[in-house]
């Protein structure tokens, strides 16, 4: 008896899905009218100081350990030319 619950619950579950899944079926230009239309223009950016701000912090990053890398490089060059 259990059983035959999960299964009817799955079933339903999976209906449920399928049924939002096709109703579903924006493009990226409708998404953007919606959001525009609903949420207002400022909408549209929203996300955009913490998503530079992550993009500058990587690039930072990734910078410094270019440059340590680089640094080491040298280094061992110089002490494998001066062998």
């Amino acid at each position: 008896m259990q059983t035959n619950k999960k299964k009817q619950t799955a079933t339903a579950d999976q209906e449920k899905v399928r049924t939002c899944v096709e109703l579903k079926k924006e493009t990226i230009a409708s998404t953007l009218q919606r959001v525009y239309r609903e949420e207002g223009p400022l909408a549209l950016y929203r996300g955009l100081g913490p998503e530079l701000t992550r993009g500058a912090l990587s690039s930072a990053l990734m910078l410094m350990i270019k440059e340590k890398i680089q640094m080491y490089i040298t280094l061992l060059m110089m002490i494998v030319n001066s062998a």
